[in-house]
């Protein structure tokens, strides 16, 4: 099998093996698209019978479904974990080192700084080209990213803040960036790894929230400099810290803005 070398990534000697941020990636690009299916069947069934439980009992509007709904999110970042771990030293060998963890080093924190940058730049970018165009059909409202329901509710954004900083950059970052751009990286190529693995990480936020269509392309690039990230770096922690302190960013300015009616 021929790999495309690119950085972070060294072309595969006789025998098939291949390397990417420094580490030996077993798993292929069938591993990687059983892990997707595994995603989507995670993210769509997984939820399902406790939400129509709820259904039954709760109105759809009631803070109590969206208790069990935001629960459930968490139910389904631990299974993306698992899922990731599965596929790669679950079935190859080996242990959470061969997803990207490492200890910290100062380039650990350089790239997390560098990733960071990158993502606010894109989203910030994004966002001036929308309204200096007048873009009505990209323009995220308030209640988009999160309904007013669980706005309104303090407990429920008390588990919706845990979820987004606890759970998110942890779980998409081990799935999309230590299992998904490496399985995919080896299966076609560096480049098409960033931004077939972007454009899935894109995507699964769509899925999660069709509203976020508006935004699907910022989650793709920003997808795709995390991967870069990660490939430069050689650690995932680089991208964990990168990701957390975005949601954070995010997450404070959705807290001190006021959602108009």
């Amino acid at each position: 099998m021929e790999i495309t070398a690119g950085p972070g990534m060294t072309p595969a000697p006789t025998g098939g093996e291949a390397r990417v941020a420094g580490r030996r990636i077993d798993w292929t690009g069938r591993d990687a698209a059983f892990g997707m299916l595994a995603f989507a069947g995670i993210f769509i069934l997984l939820p399902l019978p406790p939400q129509v439980v709820a259904l039954i009992f709760f109105d759809i509007d009631s803070a109590a479904f969206w208790g069990i709904a935001l629960a459930m999110s968490a139910v389904v970042f631990v299974a993306l974990v698992f899922t990731a771990a599965r596929f790669t030293f679950g079935k190859y060998g080996g242990s959470w080192g061969r997803l990207g963890f490492g200890p910290v080093r100062w380039s650990t924190i350089g790239w997390a700084v560098a990733g960071l940058a990158g993502a606010l730049a894109i989203s910030m970018s994004y966002n001036v080209v929308v309204e200096a165009f007048d873009i009505g059909a990209l323009k995220q409202s308030c209640d988009d990213q999160v309904p007013g329901q669980v706005r309104d509710s303090r407990v429920l954004m008390t588990m919706m803040v845990v979820l987004v900083l606890g759970f998110a950059p942890i779980a998409e970052e081990t799935f999309f960036r230590g299992f998904i751009f490496p399985g995919i990286a080896r299966a076609w190529g560096f480049v098409p790894g960033i931004v077939v693995s972007g454009l899935l990480f894109g995507s699964a936020h769509v899925l999660g929230n069709p509203e976020l269509y508006k935004s699907l392309a910022v989650f793709a690039a920003i997808g795709m400099v995390f991967a870069f990230v990660y490939a430069r770096s050689g650690n995932l922690l680089s991208n964990v810290l990168a990701h957390l302190a975005f949601n954070t960013i995010g997450t404070v300015a959705m807290l001190v803005t006021t959602c108009e009616p």
